[in-house]
């Protein structure tokens, strides 16, 4: 049914919080603003960054900018590996490959640092490409990750794309664009979340998933 199949990455693949939350703290107190709770530090895994930081946060675009930077130093120099794959992971990959599919990894995270995550894990190798936003802050919004995807595998047929997320944004993102989208509860979604966006379908654990392999 399915011949592409987009992957977010935190939450997703790969069990990414500890880093993210802990770089969102750092940020939190190196720019002096008020502590988080934990609920709000935990609600920054998914979404673009620079959108977080002003939602929760109340900054505006500059200081949200600055935000940014802060984090992806604290990020990129010390958090970046705390992190796990989720169980079943690779063999899904493997299934789905053995079944003809080709996978590519969607996420708002910066494409540098989705690739050093995905190489460190040794799963860089079940994706055709990993696709994330710029470190300009551009192509953050999950609809135009997967647009920019489809441009360049030159898919004509977008009733060939599933995209597989644990958050809200993944699936509005798969409606913006016309395909399909797969919810998952063992991320940092919730069903309430997922089923709220209408997610074609929502599974529970990897193994799940297995039925886009046919």
């Amino acid at each position: 049914m399915y011949k592409y199949i987009l992957f977010d990455l935190d939450g997703t693949l790969v069990d990414t919080g500890e880093g993210i939350m802990l770089s969102v703290r750092q940020t939190v107190e190196d720019m002096g603003l008020e502590k988080l709770s934990e609920e709000t530090v935990r609600s920054f895994i998914g979404p673009p960054l620079k959108a977080a930081f002003m939602e929760k946060c109340g900054l505006d675009d500059e200081k949200a900018g600055e935000a940014v930077k802060i984090f992806r130093e604290h990020y990129s120099r010390e958090n970046i590996l705390l992190c796990s794959l989720y169980k079943g992971i690779p063999e899904l990959c493997e299934k789905l490959i053995k079944g003809g599919k080709t996978l590519i990894v969607a996420t708002s995270k910066p494409t540098p640092f989705a690739k050093r995550v995905l190489e460190n894990l040794g799963i860089d190798k079940y994706f055709a490409d990993i696709v994330g936003s710029e470190l300009d802050n551009s192509r953050t919004k999950k609809c135009e990750v997967i647009e920019y995807i489809i441009e360049k595998f030159c898919i004509k047929d977008r009733n060939t794309v599933v995209m597989v997320g644990d958050k809200a944004q993944d699936i509005i993102g798969a409606k913006q664009c016309g395909v399909k989208s797969v919810g998952v509860l063992f991320g940092y979604g919730s069903f309430e979340e997922l089923s709220a966006e209408n997610a074609d379908y929502i599974i529970k654990t990897p193994d799940e998933a297995a039925f886009l392999s046919e």
